[in-house]
């Protein structure tokens, strides 16, 4: 019972080893590239799976991840296109595109080793970096680069410049393009470190700017007050002119109808007296007040005299009297 256990181990560890020699895996995020006797194949492996092969030395498989990757430079001190220095830091994004191109051009110090590939690739692409980097930087001015204004600043047109600098060496979508086999994604910058002295000076840039700014928010206000407030007299000149003209018609109204009643008045001053008498009884009456009257005006709140002035008459015995016999002589 021993013996067979131990070749059942013996079985399964011949098979596990087997399986090792003559087998691999490739993940659906990886390409593999075959070598057989030290010759890379053209036929790049692409389909996820478990795939079979000759045991090493016949041939031997380098996996890549085919995923963008991320580098990023050391800190390099570049000068401006006004003479100022500035240390730049940035990053790049690539990955390997052409997995045959990539294998050919790092196998020689890395044998099949992908992370040694990777390592060489990136100190490749690095260097290269850094030559675009200085070129490009020295195409943009300070002030360029630092504004005070929202939205002014070049740092996004200094990235694209960057992006299509690196792109232009190794193509951006065509693997065939690049030497290296690889694909830039973008380049970025990761940081700007201002030396003491350039500091003092953008921060005086900076604070004029503002200034200049708010000189030209403070004129633009004012200009625009002037303007509410002219547009605001307008209005306020042109409804005037309108109701000046409207309050001339309504006093003319008001004029023909007054002289209207005051020609009925002074045809017959009494009714003139008898209104103005009834005017005070109605404004005066119903309040707290005491009223004391001649006896002459008493015979106007008669009785009688009420009676006749509600039938739109005058009492009898307020009407003047006619002398017949000077009225027949």
């Amino acid at each position: 019972m021993r013996i067979f256990f131990l070749s059942i181990i013996s079985l399964l560890f011949v098979g596990a080893f087997l399986v090792y020699m003559f087998t691999y895996t490739v993940r659906f995020t990886e390409v593999a590239v075959v070598t057989t006797l030290g010759e890379a194949s053209d036929n790049i492996i692409t389909e996820p799976g478990l795939k079979f092969k000759w045991p090493s030395p016949i041939q031997n498989t380098t996996v890549y991840d085919k995923r963008v990757r991320v580098m990023r430079t050391r800190s390099e001190t570049m000068s401006t296109a006004d003479s100022r220095q500035l240390v730049v830091e940035t990053f790049m994004t690539w990955r390997v595109s052409d997995p045959l191109a990539f294998y050919q051009r790092f196998r020689s110090s890395g044998g099949t080793d992908a992370a040694a590939h990777y390592e060489n690739a990136e100190e490749a692409l690095i260097a290269q970096l850094r030559g675009e980097m200085s070129s490009v930087v020295g195409r943009y001015r300070m002030n360029e680069l630092f504004s005070a204004r929202v939205g002014a600043s070049r740092l996004p047109d200094m990235e694209r410049d960057l992006t299509g600098a690196m792109q232009a060496l190794h193509g951006s979508a065509d693997a065939s393009e690049s030497a290296y086999g690889v694909e830039i994604v973008s380049v970025g910058v990761l940081k700007i470190v201002l030396p003491e002295d350039v500091t003092a000076q953008v921060q005086d840039v900076m604070k004029s700017s503002r200034s200049r700014i708010a000189a030209e928010e403070i004129s633009a206000g004012n200009a625009e007050a002037i303007a509410i407030k002219k547009r605001a007299e307008n209005d306020r000149d042109r409804i005037k002119a309108v109701v000046e003209v409207y309050a001339a018609e309504m006093r003319s109204a008001g004029d023909l109808e007054a002289a209207k009643y005051f020609a009925e008045l002074n045809s017959n001053p009494e009714l003139a007296v008898f209104l103005k008498t009834t005017e005070f009884m109605r404004q005066g009456l119903g309040r707290n007040l005491t009223i004391i009257l001649p006896g002459s005006v008493m015979r106007w709140i008669r009785p009688s005299s009420i009676e006749s002035f509600m039938r739109g008459e005058i009492p009898h015995d307020l009407l003047p009297t006619v002398d017949l016999e000077d009225s027949g002589s």
